[in-house]
């Protein structure tokens, strides 16, 4: 998703996670590893890209991301995109920014992660990362039953996912000079 964002040319960036900034809380490790993926990213970019990045952390709703959109319009110098920890952040980020008559994507890209059934519904479409949830179910399961049977599971298990691109990325914001 990270690598998407600055492929297009995006280097005003918000990141909005879920839960309590990392430095003060005990962070879920999902929370951890994407931050950590988005860093990665941002470091093979432009080393010096990262300090600029800013961060907003709420809970996974579509309230919250409404809120968090609100607070990132008001920032000083406003990002050109958000990449969102969650689609239901996403969304309620796209509905405030809609609500407000900011283009997606023209003025702002927005990206998520998950794709639930509703990213492919709303106008624009949200680009997001696709998680295989079925095979997440299977492997939870069978750790479900593999403890309960007392034995040993397959330990951690990395799925794949991918970015599927819609319609709410594009290339940063550049205004026309009025003559």
């Amino acid at each position: 998703a990270m690598d998407h964002v600055l492929q297009l040319g995006h280097r005003r960036l918000a990141i909005v996670a879920f839960g309590a900034e990392p430095r003060i809380s005990t962070s879920s490790h999902v929370k951890m590893e994407r931050l950590a993926g988005y860093r990665e990213a941002l470091d093979a970019c432009d080393p010096g890209i990262a300090g600029s990045v800013s961060y907003y952390y709420s809970a996974p709703s579509i309230a919250d991301g409404r809120r968090i959109a609100g607070e990132i319009l008001s920032a000083p110098d406003r990002p050109t995109a958000i990449v969102a920890m969650s689609d239901i952040l996403a969304l309620g980020i796209l509905d405030h920014l809609t609500a407000r008559g900011i283009d997606v994507p023209g003025e702002m890209t927005v990206v998520g992660f998950d794709d639930i059934p509703e990213s492919s519904l709303i106008r624009p479409q949200l680009t997001t990362v696709s998680q295989p949830g079925l095979d997440k179910g299977r492997h939870a399961a069978d750790c479900l039953m593999n403890l309960i049977a007392g034995t040993d599971g397959p330990g951690h298990v990395v799925l794949p996912a991918e970015l599927v691109v819609r319609g709410s990325s594009g290339p940063p914001y550049r205004p026309t000079e009025i003559r």
